[in-house]
Order: C-alpha cells, then structure tokens, then sequence
C-alpha cells in the first residue's frame, strides 16, 4: 500500500507549492513524499554532517600525503646534494693536491704520465686524469699517450680568465676518450709568473655520482642531476640513451628547477614524461655550474594509498547507508506508518458514521499516537451525541419548517453580517424567485433604489438588537414591477443574525393609493369652481390669508388683482345665461393663461367677479399682468352689443402689498382692491386701476391705467 496520502491534503499545502518558479516546484515534488520517504531524507540529512566529516578527513588525508611526499623529496635531494658536494669537496682537493704533485708539469712528459696513471688506478670513479698546457694542448693522460690538442675549449677558456687557485666545473658531457657521462672539474697549474702556464684536471663518472646518490634515495623515488645553466641533465634510467640528454627550453622540469632557484618543492613531468613531485637541492662545491640534483617521486604513487583509503572509506559509509535507511524504512513502516495508517481509517470510519469502533492503536506504539487515538476516540462519542442532538433539533425544526413553508409571508433568516442564509417558499409567489436564489445575497440588494436608505436604518435597528415591525418598502419582482412589502423583524437570541418576516402589501397599498387619489380629487372639487375650473372663494380665502403672512413674515411683496367682467348682466339678459356662462368660461381661460408662475392663483371669486393672487410680485409687475389680462380678453372679441366697444371687457383692480406692509390685514387689501375696481368702473371700465400705500401709515395712491 502506498502511504504517499500520508503527506497531506493538498488543501493544506503552503501557497507556494502551487507557485510556478523553481522553488515551487521543489516544494510540489517534497510534498508527494510519503512519511517513511521523510524519514529517510531526515536520516540522510542527519548523516551529512558525517558525510562531511569523512570528506574532510580525505581530503587532509590527501593534503597531509602531499605534504609529507614533498618533505620526503626534498630531504632525499639535500642528503645527496650533500654527498654530492662532499664529491666534488674531495675533487677540488684532490686536483689541488695533484697540481703540486711533483712530476706533474704542463710540459707532461714520463714522470706526469705514471703518476695520473697511477692514481686513475686508485679511484675507479673517475674516468680520466690529465694535464694541459697554456696552448691547449694535453701533456699528460691517464689513458692517452700521445700529445694531442684538447678538444673541451669551453673548459679552456674558462681556466684562462679564471683566477688562481680557481675550481672550474664544465658542463655534462660524454668524455671524448672515456665515452662515458662525465663532469670535468679542473684548477689552474701553479704558475711564478702569474701567467696561465695550464691546467689540471680530471673527468668524474656520472654513472657512479648518480649510482651513490640513488642509494640516498628512497624506493620509488626517480633522482636527476640537472645543468640548469645548458638545460642538460643525467639519469640512470634505460629510457634516456646513454644515461643523459639535453632537455629543451621550457621543459617542465627545467623550469621547475629555476622556478624554484634550485633549492625547493615543485611538481612537473619528468624525463620520461610522468608527473613527479620533485625536490631540488643544488650541489655545493658545483654552485658556480649550476648543478642541481632532482629528486622525485610519482604523484599518482603518492596519491593512490589516499585513494585506496578514500575508496574503502566511502565504501563503509554506502554499506551503513543501505543499512541504516533499510532498517529506517522497515521500522518507519511499523513505528510510523502503521499507527498513522490505523488513525487514518478511524477517522474514514467517523467520516463514514461508524462512531462505534475505536482507533485500534496498539499499546507499544508511541504515546503521541496513543493520544491521538484517544482523541479520536472521544471525538466519535462527542460526534454521537451531537448526532443525536442534531435528530432532535432537525426534528423541531421540521416542524418549524413546514410553518414557514405553508405560509403566505416570506421568511428569511440572515447571518451576523447580513447576508441571507434561509428563505421560504413563498419566495415563488412574492419575488418570482426560487429560495436558493435568494441565499448569499442582502435585503436592500432587491430593494427599490430610492427605499434603500429606509431598509439600512432598518438593518442598522436590527444589528443594534432592536425589533422592528412594520417597515414598509418596495422590491423588485422578476418580471420587472416593484411590490410593496411590510417586514417584521427580530435578532435571534444567540446574536448571530436576524429573522425577516416579509408580507406582500401591494393590495393594501393599491387601496390606499386609490383612496388618497379619490380624497385629492374630493379635495380638488370642493377647492375648485365648476363653472370655470379655478378655485373657489373658499379655497382663495385660505391661500391669500396664507400669502398675506408669508409676506408679512419674509417682507416681500404680495399683488391682488380683482377683475369684473363690464356690463354682464346685460350680456345675460340680452343672449341668456347659457352664453353668459360660456362667456365667463372664455374669460377665465384667458385670465389663467397670464398666470405663468406656479405660485400665482386665479379664483372665481363670485358671480363673474375674478381674483388674482400674486406672491412676489411688485405694483409694477402686477400692472403689466393685469394689463394683460384686459387686452387678452379684448383679443377674445366675444360680441357684446350692450357694451361701447361692442366687445366683452373687464375691468382690473389691484393692491399690492410692499415689501410686507401697508396693510393692516388680508381684508384691508381686498377693500383697497375693491375700491380700485370701482375707479376703473366710474373711470369708464375696460381699464386698470391699483390702490397700494406709498410708506406704512402713509396715505393711499392710486393709479390708474387706461
């Protein structure tokens, strides 16, 4: 069974695991790791640091293997750098002994020639002994007998220009009579002159310089003498022909040896083209020839036993790996993961309704997984009881539920923030909305616009835990109309939201409607004249006591127009009643087409007798409307043989009160327009008369306007 559920629902998982970049993806690919995966990584995790440990460990292994390979080398070269120069120490003695051997002479002759001989006999290592003249021509030979030019000029011209007493050695050579590798190293014969008379010397075998060296020299280490001054170099190996070569310029050895100044520790290929770690050292007694001895030893020889060590180590350390994450993931199986596994399927069995098993963890597992499955334990006989609880409750509210279903009202229940939770069915008749509809969303969210304000101070009620009841709103239907709602509410005793009870009022409030119409219009007839359509005496009475105290209240100006049609009576009698109330419905279109403002009110004010009431307007401006009234019935041009003009006309009369004085009281005003009236009747009708006074107090003015 594979246990890689164990890591977890991928709900839980940290954001960044569903992250795209790099980091995101390493997390995503932790996260499918089961839990005996875990525990292994947690182990190799804990085994790095010795993993390091060992690591580090090799590599001063390594460096300490370096380190005593180069100490090695370089000891070996100075013990035969010493050997060496004791060598040539003894040559120098030895030629300055020879040179003041009696019988040697640069002339040669018998008696030099038994001695070089002889001693040639008594020291196998060196390979000839003879004697030059100031010319350059050999006297004297351990094996030549005859005279003969000598060929090392090199050597000649340095003992020519060296001082007194000098040693000179030459360069590596084959010896021209020996064959063999040799070192020459000669002194100037004495001479009384202070002249260069010749020189002695003698030829030291390279094959035995390097054949006493190698046994200074450890087991596999490789010993060269180099010229650092001709790039030669002698070896006794049966690579190199002959026992010596001439390297090249920039052969890595040589430049090794004058990196190093002849005297230290470096690593280059050798002769033979493998790479050593050699150590130079420079002979003594040769220092003025540049002779340097090499001693080397094969890197790969010093490296391998670390290598070997490294391997075995590392081989330890993969075996206790296997071994160790084997018994992890075996023990990780039965310490681990069969506990979690038995928690799992005790928490499927709870999710499932099985309260009654228990978890089933064993009593040698860990006191962590006890508990949990004591936990979980608990948690199924709390569950149970809950369970039980819930038949109960889901019991009550069944019943509470089938009340709301069968009801007219619309009922709702919404959460601490408002948001609706529960509606009832009769959201179908009400709203034309399914209940499921309505869940998640607000009540002022179906609210008319303009009752929104009305449903949040009802919500704000609600929130501060006040009931309220017979708020009154519209909302919107599916099919587009608005219905008219009444809403009780309550918060819950808990506090964590409220209960809506919402009526359908849109009857009621059609009646209502209907009723308050029907109650403008009775109001509208009982205010207005039946014969010409503007309001009656008592209505005017109640509006121009209104104006007048407004006026006297804010001092602005008030006008009364009073208009009498001229000669009416005769007009009935001559055309009858029928044409006189159709007259006077003629004159009082005209008469209320001159009252544009919507605050100026025309009333019949009795018989076929006019009133005017204009708020805010001065004399002046009630003149030029008065005025107008007059031509505008003229322009009506309804015959009228009893009257002058042989046309209906009226006459105007106005008062007008200043800025809110000048008249004591409302009837005040209406005498002095009265008496206004009957000037322009005594002046001759069809004209315009005003009465107002000048100052308060003052005396009245009239004017008058044909």
């Amino acid at each position: 069974m594979d246990d890689s559920h164990l890591a977890g629902d991928a709900s839980l998982r940290p954001a960044a695991l569903a992250t795209p970049d790099g980091e995101g993806r390493i997390f995503a690919v932790i996260g499918r790791l089961g839990l005996r995966a875990r525990l292994v990584m947690l182990i190799a995790v804990a085994i790095l640091p010795l993993v390091a440990l060992a690591a580090t460990a090799i590599w001063f292994d390594y460096s300490e293997s370096l380190a005593k390979a180069r100490g090695t080398v370089l000891s070996s070269a100075q013990m035969a750098s010493l050997q060496q120069s004791q060598i040539f120490s003894n040559s120098r003695v030895f030629l300055d002994t020879l040179r003041h051997t009696p019988g040697i002479q640069a002339g040669g002759g018998t008696d030099c020639r038994a001695v070089v001989v002889r001693l040639k006999q008594a020291n196998p290592q060196i390979n000839t002994i003879g004697v030059v003249d100031a010319a350059g021509m050999l006297t004297c030979h351990s094996q030549i007998e005859t005279r003969q030019p000598y060929r090392n000029k090199a050597l000649l011209e340095k003992m020519r220009t060296a001082p007194a007493g000098a040693f000179v050695v030459s360069d590596f050579m084959v010896g021209h009579f020996s064959g063999l590798p040799t070192l020459i190293a000669a002194m100037p014969l004495p001479s009384t002159s202070g002249a260069f008379e010749g020189l002695v010397f003698t030829g030291i075998n390279l094959d035995a310089l390097l054949a006493m060296n190698e046994r200074v020299a450890s087991e596999g280490q490789s010993l060269v003498m180099l010229d650092t001054g001709t790039g030669h170099f002698a070896a006794r190996d049966t690579l190199l022909p002959g026992g010596y070569t001439r390297l090249l310029p920039g052969h890595p050895l040589l430049a090794a040896a004058l990196t190093t100044g002849g005297d230290g520790v470096a690593e280059a290929r050798g002769p033979d083209g493998e790479v050593r770690i050699y150590g130079f050292a420079p002979v003594v007694d040769a220092r003025s020839a540049g002779i340097v001895l090499a001693v080397g030893v094969a890197r790969d020889d010093v490296i391998s036993p670390v290598v070997r060590r490294a391997q075995l180590a590392i081989g330890i350390s993969t075996v206790l790996m296997v071994v160790i994450v084997g018994a992890t993931w075996w023990f990780g199986y039965f310490m681990q993961l069969l506990p979690m596994r038995q928690l799992t399927a005790a928490a499927d069995r709870i999710g499932a309704g099985d309260l009654e098993t228990g978890s089933r963890i064993d009593p040698w597992q860990a006191p962590e997984f006890r508990e949990l499955g004591a936990v979980l334990d608990g948690m199924a006989l709390k569950l149970g009881a809950a369970r039980r609880a819930e038949a109960a409750l889901a019991a009550r509210e069944a019943q509470y539920r089938l009340l709301a279903e069968n009801s007219f009202d619309l009922v709702t229940c919404l959460d601490a923030e408002g948001t609706r939770v529960f509606a009832s069915p009769a959201s179908r008749e009400l709203l034309g909305m399914e209940p499921h509809e309505l869940l998640g969303g607000r009540p002022d969210e179906i609210a008319c616009v303009e009752d929104r304000p009305q449903v949040k101070a009802m919500m704000q009620a609600l929130a501060s835990g006040a009931t309220v009841s017979g708020v009154q709103y519209r909302v919107r239907h599916r099919a587009g109309h608005m219905v008219w709602v009444e809403v009780t509410g309550r918060p819950l005793d808990s506090g964590s939201g409220t209960v809506l009870v919402i009526r359908d009022v849109s009857r009621r409030k059609t009646i209502e409607a209907n009723l308050e119409d029907a109650n403008k219009r009775l109001k509208l007839l009982a205010s207005t004249d039946g014969l010409t359509g503007l309001l009656n005496r008592r209505a005017f009475d109640e509006a121009f006591a209104r104006e007048f105290r407004r006026s006297v209240r804010e001092g602005s100006d008030l006008s009364l127009v009073l208009i009498d049609v001229d000669h009416f009576k005769d007009f009935n009698d001559a055309y009858g009643h029928q044409a006189g109330d159709e007259c006077l419905r003629e004159i009082s279109l005209a008469f209320a087409g001159k009252l544009r403002r919507p605050a100026d009110i025309g009333a019949r004010y009795g018989g076929e007798e006019l009133v005017a009431l204009l708020p805010g307007t001065p004399l002046s401006g009630a003149l030029e409307i008065a005025d107008a009234m007059r031509r505008g019935v003229r322009a009506l041009e309804i015959v009228h043989a009893g009257s002058a003009s042989g046309t209906v006309t009226i006459s105007l009369g106005i008062a007008t009160l200043h800025a809110g004085k000048g008249f004591a009281d409302g009837a005040e005003m209406l005498r002095a327009a009265d008496i206004a009236l009957y000037r322009a009747k005594a002046e001759g009708r069809d004209m315009v008369c005003a009465q107002s006074a000048q100052r308060e107090g003052g005396p009245a003015v009239t004017w008058v306007a044909a």
